[in-house]
């Protein structure tokens, strides 16, 4: 993915490029003892991932793996730390309500 999006070969599918995000001061155990703080927490850690016009994706992972962010960021429902994604050879930071016209998500 990562030599792909350097010679912008087009696709029309899903491109995802260095994706992360981070949920600031969010109330989380601490690892020394039963308190608990507020930290940061990185729920999606550069991911890149590309999928094809035409193939299926299956996520699957643990609970707080990141499955529901990653469709939550590509829907634009909740926004991306950093990184880029291509949904239909449109960027996510740049054409989302052209991306969610074209885009159905079954939850």
């Amino acid at each position: 993915v990562k030599e792909a999006e350097n010679e912008e070969h087009p696709n029309q599918g899903v491109r995802i490029i260095n994706l992360s995000k981070t949920y600031k001061g969010r109330k989380t155990w601490c690892k020394t003892g039963s308190n608990t703080k507020y930290m940061d927490v990185k729920a999606l850690k550069e991911v890149y991932l590309e999928v094809s016009e035409g193939e299926l994706l299956g996520i699957m992972g643990h609970n707080g793996a990141g499955k529901t962010t990653l469709v939550n960021t590509l829907c634009g429902y909740v926004q991306l730390t950093s990184g880029n994604a291509r949904l239909f050879d449109m960027q996510l930071n740049k054409d989302l309500e052209s991306i969610r016209r074209r885009m159905g998500v079954v939850s």
